[in-house]
């Protein structure tokens, strides 16, 4: 390739001159743009005002250490991520993370330049400004050279180089020159809203256009085409409209679920007091508000059970479709509930159906994947259950009890349409009961291909289930195969890991944690706030987890959740001992943040993700009842002991028992949990066996 490309000379002009270079120097001119109008000036020039603004009394050059080590921190996880997730990702996810915190600050000074009353979240600044921080470094600031040094053939390179040299620092000229005067004219929140904007330009560019060059040589980047054409081939795979319709209408039940979990937090509030909002004709007890809250796991224990069973009789599709109707029954009820009795009955009705839909739901989504994006699909039950409780915080404490009810009834509506009449049972389920036609029609469907492109797949389908069918489907195989009891001693260990790893712990003292921050937010945001941290960072782990793999962001996970329940210990310990934390009021909100982000990147939504992928046909379905059960027993067990735990020992000791829990966690999915990533279910039963593929 090199002497073929030295027959031609290198300069401006032969820059120009073939397509693959025009297009290249294209994508770098608008990284080396984007690079300096995402607004990294503005941040860095009103570092100290932001400071100031969260009330900060930080001297100005431990506020520059505090960024420069956040910096040095993101440019080290992104040397190790690279090679791993693509440049492309990152990019992506970097504009994203910026273009957020940029609007967030601008939010913050539009509100404080109009004189509104931002005491309350006098936290937001100093934390859009490190989460800017971050996500600028994970991208913006290293992999445009990076991009650059790949694009190009050896010919033009330093013709390339000198151009995106020129353009971003005449870039950095114009923004240090013009952005006080552009503050000045539109003010803080303006400017920022402007870099924002270009944030979110770039995103919808480097989309479109740029290619991705991990793992590439130079021919393979230089003959990418358009954007599809630089995406792998798998991942053109999961381009498939009706497989992303079925995840979209299936996961209605994880929303579904969502939602049931939540439902307590904006309706109990308006139960216990007797006001034109509480429907009964009295206040409820702390005792039966508790009974409310429990009768939900209650019949989660239950619902398992039943749709274990039934998945493998009667199938996936129709155990999904028989799950959902104690859940529209159960919102119904309380929608016109004039007593607690109904109440309790609404709430364990709706426990069947939650109970049971994570016990099917995994099963379904891993069965109609593919190897490359089975985790992905996996985990966007997890996104759908956080995007529930984000629905729920948000739109609960608004509307009356009955609206609120029965809004919550449209996404089940919407699932049983559509899933009845359209979406066939998963390929794996009818080999499992031997209907061809059937099977052929479901695998062209989710594959996107005609039949004779999936004959392989059917014929590997066939011959998993014949093979499974030799050894009888129940809890004795499960337990007799050395395979399988590798496999539920992961499963349960992770689900224990993901209850016990303090998330209820955290969030039984938000409020008390934003109080500790000096914070006045109102109790009904502080769950909208958390929900939406929830359900960003569920999303971004859908998109890593196939590129980075299970096992890395488990580790990451718990590692992470260590980290902040340690330092919540360290704070309420002072604060408990009379200490003066006035200086590090931050760090609550700041530890919440963070421990948020990382259980919802890796331990939240991957058990349920692996659930699906790490047991044979013939006992997945008892797998996931016991794994189900676990879930919701161990949810049952938190809610019951952690308050006695946490006046036994106090706030601070229970942050640190959680954290010292991850750290068991850490050690265990280290020595225990293989990677799964673009594996199929042969090369991941080897692996459990402990045998080299």
């Amino acid at each position: 390739m090199v002497q073929e490309l030295s027959k031609n000379k290198g300069g401006v002009r032969e820059l120009f001159v073939t397509q693959s270079s025009r297009k290249g120097l294209v994508i770098t001119l608008s990284l080396a743009f984007l690079q300096q109008f995402a607004g990294i000036n503005a941040v860095i020039s009103y570092m100290q005002t932001i400071f100031e603004a969260a009330g900060s009394s930080l001297p100005p050059e431990i506020s520059a250490m505090i960024i420069a080590a956040v910096q040095l921190a993101t440019t080290i996880v992104t040397s190790s991520l690279v090679d791993r997730l693509g440049r492309r990702i990152l990019l992506l996810i970097s504009t994203t993370g910026a273009c957020l915190s940029q609007v967030t600050l601008g939010l913050y000074f539009f509100l404080q330049d109009n004189d509104f009353q931002v005491d309350g979240i006098s936290w937001l600044p100093i934390t859009s400004l490190i989460s800017f921080i971050i996500f600028f470094n994970i991208g913006l600031a290293f992999l445009s050279w990076t991009v650059m040094a790949e694009l190009f053939p050896p010919n033009v390179k330093s013709a390339a180089v000198i151009f995106t040299g020129v353009v971003c620092f005449i870039g950095a000229f114009i923004t240090t020159l013009f952005f006080p005067a552009l503050t000045t004219l539109l003010g803080m929140a303006g400017a920022f809203w402007v870099f924002a904007t270009c944030c979110a330009t770039g995103t919808v560019f480097l989309y479109f256009m740029l290619p991705e060059t991990k793992g590439r040589n130079l021919p393979e980047t230089m003959s990418s085409g358009s954007s599809s054409e630089a995406i792998t081939r798998s991942e053109e795979k999961s381009r498939n409209v009706f497989l992303l319709l079925t995840v979209l209408v299936v996961n209605m039940m994880g929303f579904t679920s969502g939602i049931a979990i939540g439902w307590t937090s904006p309706v109990l509030p308006k139960l216990v007091k007797l006001s034109p909002a509480n429907p009964l004709d009295r206040a409820i007890s702390s005792d039966e508000g508790a009974w409310i809250a429990g009768f939900m796991p209650v019949g989660a224990l239950i619902g398992p059970l039943i749709a274990g069973q039934s998945a493998d009789k009667l199938g996936r599709k129709r155990t999904l479709l028989m799950l959902v109707c104690p859940m529209i029954a159960s919102f119904l009820v309380a929608a016109f509930a004039r007593n607690v009795a109904l109440l309790y009955v609404s709430r364990f009705l709706v426990g069947l159906g939650t109970g049971g839909s994570f016990t099917t739901l995994p099963m379904f989504l891993g069965e109609i994947a593919e190897n490359h994006n089975r985790g992905r699909l996996g985990c966007t039950m997890g996104i759908f259950v956080a995007t529930g409780l984000f629905f729920t915080y948000a739109v609960g404490p608004f509307l009356s009890i009955q609206n609120f009810c029965l809004v919550c009834i449209v996404p089940s509506v919407i699932f049983v349409v559509v899933f009845t009449i359209w979406i066939p049972d998963t390929p794996l389920y009818l080999a499992s009961i031997g209907d061809q036609n059937a099977l052929e029609t479901s695998l062209v469907k989710f594959r996107n291909r005609p039949a004779q492109a999936i004959q392989k797949e059917l014929a590997e389908l066939v011959s998993i289930v014949q093979e499974s069918k030799r050894a009888r489907g129940g809890f004795r195989d499960l337990i007799k195969s050395r395979i399988s009891r590798r496999a539920l001693i992961i499963i349960i260990g992770l689900i224990i890991l993901l209850q016990f790893a303090g998330i209820s712990a955290v969030l039984s003292y938000m409020q008390t944690i934003f109080d500790g921050a000096g914070t006045k937010i109102a109790p009904e945001i502080n769950p909208i706030i958390v929900g939406f941290v929830q359900m960003c960072s569920t999303i971004v782990a859908s998109f890593l987890v196939d590129h980075v793999g299970r096992r890395i962001l488990l580790l990451i996970s718990s590692i992470g959740c260590c980290l902040p329940l340690i330092s919540l210990g360290v704070y309420f310990h002072l604060q408990t001992n009379q200490f003066d934390v006035d200086a590090i009021f931050w760090l609550p909100v700041v530890s919440l943040v963070v421990f948020i982000t990382a259980y919802n990147i890796g331990l939240r939504p991957i058990p349920w993700a692996m659930m699906g992928e790490l047991f044979p046909p013939n006992v997945k379905h008892v797998a996931s009842t016991l794994g189900a059960i676990t879930f919701f027993a161990g949810g049952l067990i938190i809610t019951i002991l952690f308050p006695s735990l946490s006046e036994a020992l106090g706030m601070a000791w229970s942050f640190w028992i959680f954290a010292i829990l991850c750290v068991i966690g850490t050690l265990f999915i280290f020595q225990m949990v293989p990677e799964t990533k673009g594996r199929s279910l042969q090369q991941i039963q080897v692996l459990l066996q402990g045998r080299k593929e």
